[in-house]
């Protein structure tokens, strides 16, 4: 067992995250099989009225799911995405914008259920993934992943068409009360990544005057041509060794060059 959470621990965030939301689903489900319906407790009500009683599933239902294929694909985006959040933001960035998805999602959902819009109890972790895959697709719209079939997709449409889903959901489908969840996570998405824009999220990195040199060798290298070779250089770099692989300047730079090429 300790073997498994050490490995956990060293996977940082993105990781932690998805081990959280498979044990809770593995509790949910025994639980269920056990005969005890402990997934009523910690969902999130429609009803205000029922939410005042219990007010810690607005925390709780974020990282609840009751379909293995619903946790799957959650867990997948959020790792995928989170990866590419980590190369330009912190852990706790990261923690903030799981929670502050989540939280507005179920504002939007309890909002939606005062009006008379939707009724029952929402669970998963949609709104807050889909924060994240907006915040991050936000600050690095031409980033590119790598999907089967339809090989690099950029990220910005990527984003486009998880909140696209999202609107076709709540404008008619079974599931309304999800998408306008998955609506407030987006929300959130855009505001993390306009505050995250500004110099007061961005995280202070300290850089010795040594490693500096050392970490602009592959940019120094690119200088005597334009910004276009640059940017094809660090991106080879990003499709042989993975964006953990770029150092803080090189991501730095990378951010500037897809933002503005």
């Amino acid at each position: 067992m300790n073997r498994y959470t050490d490995r956990i621990r060293r996977n940082g965030v993105p990781a932690q995250l998805v081990a959280l939301n498979a044990i809770v689903f593995i509790i949910v489900r025994v639980a269920a099989l056990a005969g005890w319906g402990i997934d009523s407790w910690i969902a999130l009500p429609s009803l205000p009225s029922q939410f005042i009683f219990r007010p810690w599933t607005l925390a709780t239902y974020m990282v609840v799911h009751i379909k293995f294929f619903h946790l799957v694909f959650n867990m997948l985006w959020l790792y995928w995405f989170s990866e590419y959040f980590l190369t330009l933001g912190s852990n706790r960035q990261l923690i903030s914008l799981y929670i502050s998805g989540g939280v507005l999602g179920g504002a939007f959902y309890l909002a939606a259920g005062g009006l008379g819009w939707i009724n029952g109890d929402l669970c998963g972790a949609s709104a807050s993934v889909l924060a994240v895959v907006v915040a991050t697709a936000w600050r690095m719209p031409r980033f590119e992943m790598q999907l089967l079939l339809l090989g690099g997709v950029q990220l910005r449409w990527l984003a486009v068409a998880a909140v696209g889903l999202s609107l076709l959901t709540t404008l008619s489908g079974p599931n309304v009360g999800g998408g306008i969840a998955h609506l407030g996570g987006a929300v959130a998405g855009v505001a993390f990544a306009l505050m995250w824009g500004s110099a007061k999220m961005r995280p202070s990195v300290r850089v010795k005057p040594v490693a500096k040199r050392r970490e602009s060798v592959l940019i120094d290298r690119c200088e005597v041509a334009d910004d276009r070779v640059v940017l094809d250089a660090l991106l080879d770099k990003v499709r042989r060794s993975g964006y953990t692989s770029l150092t803080s300047l090189e991501r730095k730079k990378l951010l500037e060059l897809s933002n503005r090429l």
